[in-house]
C-alpha cells in the first residue's frame, strides 16, 4: 500500500493523485476518515494543464520526447502518452516520468516501454486541491480521497480513492540521500544529474511498503528508523539497476535489500494489542507507521 497523503491540521496543504486517464470536466474530490464520515467537503480538483501532442514517431527504449508544445510541462512529474480514453482506441499507453523539458523536447527517467506514432495524445493526469488551514481541524487516520469527474467511464466507472490522512505535525522524511551514502559513498556520483533524490527515496519507500505486503493495519506504533535501512538498500538497487551497473553489484544491493527485507518483517508486533508480544506473532508485518 503506497504511503499516505497527509495535511498538517490547522495548517492545510495539497492532496493530489495521477489518475490513471484524463478525465472528463469539473473535477472534483472530497476527504473522509477510515469510517467514511466527511472531514473536507468535496470541491473542485485542478486538472494538470498539459494536453498536447507527439511531435514525431517514437520506439520503444526512446528516453526522449519530441513534443507538439511543453507549455505546462513541469520536471518531476508523469505524463500519460496514447489515446486519451483507453476504451476507444487500442494503441498502447504508458505513463512516464519527465526529468527535463526544453524547446519542446522532454527527457524522460526510463525508456519507453512501447511504440508511439506521431499525433499521440501526450496529457497531465495530475489532479489536485489545496486544503486551506480552515478545513484542516480534525486530525484523523487511515482516511481517503474519493476523486471523480463527469463522464467517467470504463475502466474507471466509480469515484477513486487514494489514501491521506491530517497529522498534527509535518512528517519527517523517513530516509534522506545522507543515509543512503552511509551504505554507498559514491552514490552522488551515481545519480543522475537531472533527478529528484526525494522522488527516488519516495518510490523506494513505497517498493518496501508493498514488497512486506501487510494484510493488517493493526494500530501497532512502530519505529520509523527501521525503514531507513531497506528504503536506502532499495534505491542503491534501483541505482545500479539503472546505470547497468556489473551483475554482481546489482546482485549484492538485490542480496542485502532482501535480507533487510527480511529482518523488517521479524520486527515483533502486538498484533492482539494485549500488551504483550508472543512468539506467533512476530512472523509476519502486521503494523504500520505511526504518523501525527
Amino acid at each position: 500500500m503506497p504511503r499516505p497523503q497527509a495535511y498538517v491540521l490547522d495548517q492545510g496543504g495539497e492532496v493530489w493523485t495521477y489518475a490513471p486517464i484524463r478525465g472528463g470536466a469539473n473535477p472534483v474530490v472530497a476527504l473522509h476518515n477510515s469510517a467514511g464520515s466527511v472531514m473536507v467537503s468535496s470541491g473542485t480538483a485542478t486538472l494538470d494543464s498539459v494536453n498536447t501532442t507527439l511531435n514525431g514517431a517514437l520506439s520503444s527504449g526512446a528516453t526522449t520526447v519530441t513534443l507538439t508544445s511543453d507549455t505546462g510541462v513541469v520536471s518531476g512529474r508523469q505524463y500519460r502518452i496514447g489515446a486519451a480514453d483507453p476504451t476507444t482506441a487500442q494503441a498502447p499507453w504508458e505513463m512516464v516520468h519527465v526529468l527535463s523539458s526544453a524547446s519542446n523536447v522532454a527527457t524522460l527517467s526510463r525508456p519507453l516501454r512501447y511504440d508511439h506514432a506521431t499525433g499521440v495524445a501526450f496529457a497531465g493526469t495530475r489532479l489536485s486541491r489545496t486544503i486551506a488551514s480552515g478545513s484542516a481541524t480534525t486530525l484523523f487516520a487511515n482516511g481517503y480521497a474519493l476523486w471523480s469527474w463527469d463522464s467517467m467511464s470504463e475502466p474507471i466507472a466509480a469515484p477513486f480513492r487514494t489514501y491521506v490522512e491530517c497529522v498534527r505535525t509535518e512528517i519527517i522524511p523517513l530516509c534522506t540521500l545522507e543515509d543512503v551514502a552511509a551504505w554507498e559513498a559514491r552514490v552522488h556520483q551515481w545519480m543522475p544529474s537531472q533527478a529528484d533524490p526525494n522522488e527516488l527515496i519516495e518510490r523506494a519507500f513505497e517498493s518496501v511498503v508493498l514488497r512486506l505486503e501487510p494484510t493488517t493495519r493493526v494500530n501497532t506504533m512502530w519505529d520509523s528508523h527501521a525503514f531507513v535501512r531497506p528504503t536506502a538498500l532499495r534505491v542503491l538497487l534501483d541505482l545500479s539497476i539503472q546505470n547497468m551497473a556489473e551483475e554482481e553489484i546489482v546482485a549484492r544491493w538485490r542480496a542485502m535489500y532482501e535480507e533487510s527485507i527480511a529482518d523488517l518483517a521479524r520486527v515483533p508486533t502486538d498484533v492482539d494489542e494485549d500488551g504483550m508480544v508472543e512468539a506467533n506473532e512476530s512472523a509476519t508485518f502486521q503494523g504500520r507507521v505511526e504518523r501525527g
